[in-house]
């Protein structure tokens, strides 16, 4: 192996490490993923960076030269990491796609006008036509650009908040969505096959699923309950949201969202809905409307990634959990494939430790194999 080929390295993950095999591809790459702390002065920012906790505002754009008090700035705002210029991984850009984070940055401000109109009770300012408009361009982003999604992870809002939350929820049940185009036709067969695929309704839906915990108060609000079948009577109010014109207000489908997103295929979850014997039940598999049944996945992935821990679980570490029990025993067992689909375990441009302590750059996702990504050290 020449000293040149020996920088490039197929990995596979065993217990949360990297172990080097001779690569199936050499390939090369231009911007960088670097955590907050290994950020230095005269990097140059690669890509546009939003606040953490207001996904909406813009803080750095792509190309300003950072400086101490800049990156000082930025971690005071809890900022995780950057994207920035590094020339020996000129092809990662490939991956990421400016149009589409500014997509979400757009979806986020509408999050925001939503959320604000429901608690001021302006519920004849919720515009339903423009948050759908928008949801449109993200999607048309993530359909003209789908090597940009496997870069999903990184560009997320962080964060606990109820926005952020749902914000993400939207941002993966889109994708979601987007993959499952054939299953929603076959789970929608009253509509004709154009409407059935339809994803808008969906992003709207699970933009808007927990907009019942708006009502509740805060302490219950902003929590992160583990396991997320917490029986405590009134966070689980929250998917019947006790403005019932808000609810009346929502499109039907959005409803369904709201109502189910936390029925389990497997007949558990809430709320509860009772037999013609008057015995407790819940709704189960495909009676669960399909629009919830994504949403039920997004965010239980969500959940369990800003739970209780100070930092986010590792993507790969909560699809474990999720394929264990109790967890996957709730999902339709089609949706979650198209969760592992879509979901990034290593983002092109990140860094990640080898078995050996040595630092590396994953470079290349594969799809089918998306455990065993190529790194460059």
């Amino acid at each position: 192996m020449s000293s040149n080929e020996s920088r490039w390295i197929h990995t596979r993950l065993s217990e949360g490490r990297f172990y080097a095999q001779r690569p199936n591809e050499v390939t090369k790459d231009n911007v960088l993923e670097v955590p907050i702390q290994q950020v230095t002065a005269e990097m140059i920012v690669a890509l546009p960076v939003y606040h953490p906790q207001s996904p909406d505002r813009l803080l750095l754009q792509s190309g300003y030269r950072l400086n101490e008090s800049a990156i000082a700035r930025m971690k005071q705002m809890n900022v995780e990491q950057l994207w920035v210029q590094y020339p020996a991984f000129d092809q990662i850009e490939r991956y990421v796609n400016p149009a589409l984070i500014r997509a979400r940055a757009k979806l986020a401000g509408h999050i925001r006008q939503a959320f604000n109109a429901i608690q001021n009770q302006c519920l004849t300012s919720l515009d339903y036509t423009t948050y759908t408009r928008t949801i449109a361009q993200l999607i048309e982003q993530l359909l003209s650009h789908p090597a940009s999604v496997i870069c999903l992870g990184s560009m997320f809002a962080q964060g606990r908040s109820l926005m952020n939350h749902c914000l993400r929820v939207a941002y993966i049940s889109v994708l979601m969505g987007a993959k499952l185009d054939a299953y929603l036709i076959r789970e929608r067969p009253r509509l004709t096959c154009r409407r059935a695929k339809e994803i808008h309704p969906l992003g709207l839906g699970a933009m808007l699923h927990d907009v019942g915990l708006l009502h509740l108060p805060e302490e219950v609000r902003d929590s992160m309950p583990y396991p997320l079948d917490n029986p405590d009577p009134l966070w689980r109010s929250h998917v019947r949201p006790a403005n019932r014109a808000l609810l009346k207000s929502l499109p039907p489908t959005v409803r369904a969202v709201v109502w189910q997103h936390h029925q389990h295929y497997d007949g558990s979850g809430f709320p509860q809905t009772f037999n013609s014997d008057g015995q407790p039940t819940g709704m189960v598999g495909r009676r669960i409307h399909v629009f919830a049944r994504i949403v039920t996945v997004a965010n239980t992935f969500d959940r369990l990634r800003y739970g209780s821990q100070d930092k986010p679980l590792p993507c790969v570490a909560v699809i474990q959990r999720m394929g264990r029990q109790p967890h996957c025993r709730w999902f339709d067992p089609t949706v979650f494939a198209a969760m592992l689909a879509i979901m990034p375990v290593y983002s092109p441009g990140s860094m990640v430790t080898l078995n050996n302590e040595r630092k590396a750059v994953v470079v290349v996702h594969h799809a089918d194999d998306p455990c065993r990504p190529s790194v460059q050290w």
